[in-house]
């Protein structure tokens, strides 16, 4: 018999898995922006490292369609497009000049691990890849939601998996394989460690 020193721990009920973003209903999704908007008034993008947070999805999502634009392997819609560069440009404005360069070179770094961590099988999973990261990021509230890139990601994810003409043509198991490791990546790199709410921005 074992004694009471001896004894796995009880545990406790297990705490609910938070909602994520997308299970939120309009009015909740409303109130956590109109929240986080009001942080982001409080408190401005103070440093290149929360500047590069709020990039770096924008900047591996363009560097993507720059890669299939000159592939040839796809041309992505112009407005998506638009909505991503504006996104990494708000951010960039809320920098002072001097410090831009800074957050570019992170972002560089940083996209230059995330693409060699994985291997893809073309520019176009890369895309998607990225698009589906972004979308988890704001699921689990490490992201802005109403960043313009949010949308323009979500357009290209739902483009890739609706796609019945085959111009994705994804290998949809290592597709799936592939977001993991992208995820992973951009956790890695420490910007995202803390909920959205504490992203200065």
């Amino acid at each position: 018999m074992q004694k009471p020193s001896e004894l796995a721990p009880i545990e406790g009920p297990k705490p609910k898995r938070a909602p994520r973003w997308r299970e939120l209903s309009d009015e909740e999704q409303w109130d956590q922006i109109y929240k986080g908007r009001q942080q982001k008034e409080a408190v401005r993008v103070k440093n290149p490292a929360q500047a590069a947070a709020l990039a770096l999805p924008s900047y591996c999502l363009h560097m993507a369609i720059d890669d299939c634009h000159q592939t040839f392997q796809a041309t992505i819609r112009g407005d998506v497009h638009t909505a991503i560069l504006t996104s990494m440009a708000r951010v960039s404005a809320m920098l002072p000049e001097r410090k831009r360069e800074t957050m570019l070179n992170r972002m560089h770094a940083a996209y230059g691990k995330i693409k060699s961590a994985g291997f893809y099988l073309n520019n176009r999973e890369f895309l998607y890849v990225n698009a589906c990261a972004l979308v988890k990021l704001v699921d689990d509230y490490r992201f802005p939601p109403d960043a313009p890139v949010v949308p323009a990601a979500i357009l290209l994810k739902e483009d890739a998996e609706t796609d019945e003409v085959g111009d994705w043509n994804l290998d949809v198991k290592h597709a799936v394989r592939m977001t993991g490791l992208c995820y992973d990546q951009y956790l890695a790199t420490e910007l995202y460690r803390y909920p959205e709410s504490k992203i200065d921005g």
